[in-house]
C-alpha cells in the first residue's frame, strides 16, 4: 500500500496546517482514572466511543 509514498511529506504538511487552523478536528472520548480502563476497553469493543478512546491517568 505504498502507491503514494512519495506524497507523504506533502500530506503531512497539509494536514498539520489543517489541524493547527482548526479546519480539521479530531474527536476523542476521554475516561478518567486507571480504575476505568477495563470499562473503556469494553466500550471501544462495543463502539460506544467517538473517535479515539483515551484513558487519562493522574501523574
Amino acid at each position: 500500500m505504498r502507491d503514494h509514498a512519495a506524497l507523504q511529506p506533502q500530506f503531512v504538511a497539509e494536514v498539520a496546517d489543517w489541524l493547527k487552523s482548526g479546519e480539521l478536528r479530531t474527536e476523542e472520548t476521554v475516561v478518567d482514572g486507571f480504575e476505568n480502563t477495563a470499562q473503556a476497553f469494553l466500550d471501544v469493543l462495543r463502539g460506544v466511543n467517538t473517535g479515539k478512546m483515551v484513558v487519562r491517568l493522574d501523574a
